[in-house]
C-alpha cells in the first residue's frame, strides 16, 4: 500500500519556442529545433509563496503545464518541482489539475491513506492557481474482502469542490481578473478543451 502517493508533471511550450540546435552547439550547418530539456531534479532550496505574479514573459509563448496525481499528493511534495520547473518555464498557472476528490483512509495498519482526496488538491490548486481541476480515480470500485471492511471514504461533490476552491481563491488576483478553478468530473470519453490564455 505504501508509494501510492506520487504524481507526474507535465510542461508543453510549441517547438517554435525551442532554441536552434546550431546555435547551442556551435554548428553552422542547417538549423535543427529541438524542445527544451527538463531541468535537474528540483531544489528545495528556495520557497516562494502563491504564484500570483508568475506568467510567461512577452518573448516566450505560453506554457502549458499539467499535474496528474490519481491518488493525490500534498502541496509540500511537489513544490520543489514548482519552484524549480514551472516557475522556471513560465508555466504557471497550472494549466490542469488532475486530481482525486475523494479521500480515502485505511487503518494505519493497513497502509493508511489511500487517497489525499480535496485536502491535498485544494492546496495544490490554491497554490498553483490551477486553471482547470478534474477528478481523477474517484470512480466507485467494486470492494470485497476483510482487508477493506475498515475502509472510509469520504466522497465530495463537484459543487464541494468547486465551494471551497473558490472561498480559497477569494482575493487572490492574477492580473486584473479574479483567479478561477473550473472543477469538473469528466464521464467516460467526455472531453474537454483548455486553450492557453
Amino acid at each position: 500500500m505504501t508509494g501510492l502517493h506520487n504524481a507526474i508533471g507535465i510542461t508543453y511550450r510549441a517547438p517554435s519556442a525551442a532554441k536552434p540546435l546550431a546555435s547551442t552547439i556551435g554548428l553552422q550547418t542547417q538549423d535543427y529545433y529541438l524542445p527544451p530539456t527538463p531541468p535537474e531534479s528540483p531544489d528545495s532550496g528556495t520557497s516562494t509563496s502563491k504564484a500570483t505574479a508568475l506568467t510567461p514573459n512577452a518573448e516566450r509563448p505560453r506554457t502549458l503545464s499539467l499535474i496528474y496525481s490519481p491518488h493525490g499528493i500534498t502541496y509540500p511534495h511537489i513544490k520543489p518541482y514548482a519552484i524549480s520547473h514551472l516557475v522556471h518555464e513560465a508555466a504557471l498557472p497550472l494549466t490542469a489539475l488532475l486530481h482525486s476528490f475523494d479521500r480515502v483512509q485505511n487503518p494505519w495498519w493497513l497502509g493508511g491513506n489511500i487517497s489525499a482526496g480535496l485536502p491535498g488538491g485544494l492546496e495544490i490548486a490554491q497554490n498553483l492557481l490551477a486553471r482547470a481541476w478534474i477528478s481523477a480515480h474517484d470512480g466507485d470500485k467494486e470492494t470485497s474482502g476483510l482487508s477493506v471492511s475498515s475502509v472510509k471514504t469520504r466522497k465530495y461533490s463537484v459543487e464541494e469542490v468547486r465551494t471551497m476552491v473558490q472561498r480559497g481563491n477569494s482575493g487572490v488576483e492574477k492580473g486584473n481578473a479574479n483567479v478561477s478553478t473550473d472543477v469538473r468530473v469528466l464521464d467516460v470519453g467526455q472531453e474537454m478543451v483548455l486553450r492557453a490564455t
